[in-house]
């Protein structure tokens, strides 16, 4: 069930422009995930983590996922430079100007 609200969300936030730096709070909670079982088991000799660990880090992300399908990237009225190709928004696409740029005067 979890899985597919973590599916969901991360799929979301990468529809409204986060893209990789979505991945980044992913990674991180795998990274927690996997040293807080071996920390538990190279304490206990243990191979099963208690579930509550893993649950709570698996809300975390659920929460940084939510928060980040909820916003979009940049500041308002911006658009992230891969949803442009690089250029600032009405920057000619192929090296002309814009009629609409060209003043006469």
């Amino acid at each position: 069930m979890i899985f597919g609200i973590e599916v969901w969300l991360t799929i979301s936030a990468w529809r409204k422009g986060w893209r990789w730096a979505l991945l980044i709070p992913l990674g991180i909670a795998v990274f927690v995930g996997l040293f807080v079982f071996a920390a538990y088991m190279l304490t206990t000799g243990e191979a099963e983590v208690p579930i509550l660990y893993l649950l709570i880090i698996d809300l975390a992300y659920v929460v940084s996922a939510g928060i980040l399908s909820a916003m979009t990237p940049g500041a308002a009225g911006t658009a992230p430079a891969y949803a442009t190709g690089g250029l600032p928004r009405g920057a000619p696409q192929n090296g002309k100007t814009p009629a609409r740029a060209i003043s006469v005067r």
